[in-house]
């Protein structure tokens, strides 16, 4: 049995705030916590027990176990009444409990090469017209099933400049992060091309660009933002591209992309790229690559116009 911890709710502290908003909009707020489902039904089960003094005294601590069923992803939150008032006590939850003993640094979420705005987004906040419905769908499909080294088909979101698939994929970061303790990396491609040159170039015998490289093929989730704007050379290609995906294919590990281009634009993009090889081996490439993508994900549009003009 898991183990049961009793957390105090400040009533008092939080009714002080709650003083400096008008009586009307005190009422408001207390409705709308009893109308919530979840507490509607645990109060219906306390039955004659629970009254409209007690329901005053604890509207505070009703609100926190309300918003705890939905924020707190660790523990799951019980109402139970001691001492004729309500208290909230915590279990963790099940699922969770192998998850905790995964190292902190095997945990870590790193959107740093993403702007503020996206790496602060979230799956509640994404907005959510007809035509990105598919692929909000399959970005849900990706939240139920994850699991650490559970084959889990990604997805390679493709579509127009500036229409939203970074902040979905950030969005997608935080809530595997937040809700799943997985590992998650999101590059853009070519900043992490640029930022690997100058490593090997400053110093090639100092081991970061192979400890970076084994990071990107091991790390629990990754996101390869704007793939196709990136410069192709032989050594991007071999070096960088496929001793990645190849690793993780291999290893199970949940990769995604977003790009302007199609996987078919892609594969023409590796193909016609500049490259010391023949005709031949640039195409055995391109397929090399192509395959180990192909295993990895299934190719999504998302819809929507240019977000960043309509701001």
């Amino acid at each position: 049995m898991m183990p049961t911890i009793a957390k105090s709710i400040d009533n008092d502290k939080l009714l002080k705030r709650a003083s400096k908003i008008s009586i009307e909009e005190v009422e408001a707020i207390k409705q709308d916590i009893l109308r919530d489902v979840e507490v509607k039904s645990r109060l219906r089960e306390f039955g004659d027990v629970v009254d409209d003094a007690m329901i005053d005294r604890g509207i505070c601590v009703l609100d926190e176990y309300r918003r705890m069923l939905r924020e707190d992803p660790y523990h799951e939150p019980r109402l139970i009444i001691a001492s004729d008032n309500f208290q909230v006590t915590y279990a963790q939850r099940k699922e969770i409990a192998p998850l905790m003993n995964k190292p902190q640094w095997k945990r870590r979420l790193d959107l740093s090469m993403m702007s503020l705005d996206n790496q602060q987004a979230t799956l509640e906040s994404y907005d959510r017209p007809l035509e990105r419905l598919q692929a909000i769908g399959e970005v849900e499909r990706i939240v139920n099933d994850y699991e650490d080294n559970k084959r889990i088909t990604g997805i390679w979101l493709h579509g127009r400049n500036g229409n939203g698939k970074s902040r979905l994929m950030c969005a997608l970061g935080n809530k595997l992060n937040k809700d799943k303790l997985a590992g998650v990396t999101m590059v853009n491609l070519s900043m992490l091309i640029n930022e690997l040159y100058a490593e090997l170039k400053r110093n090639s015998d100092s081991g970061n660009f192979q400890r970076r490289i084994k990071h990107l093929k091991f790390v629990d989730v990754l996101i390869i933002d704007e793939i196709g704007a990136e410069n192709l050379t032989d050594w991007v290609m071999d070096s960088v591209l496929f001793e990645i995906l190849e690793t993780r294919n291999n290893q199970n590990k949940l990769t995604l992309f977003t790009s302007n281009l199609t996987k078919q634009d892609y594969y023409n993009r590796l193909l016609n790229a500049n490259s010391r090889y023949g005709a031949e081996a640039r195409e055995a490439r391109a397929k090399r690559i192509m395959t180990r993508i192909d295993a990895l994900t299934k190719e999504v549009h998302l819809g929507g116009g240019n977000r960043r003009e309509a701001h």
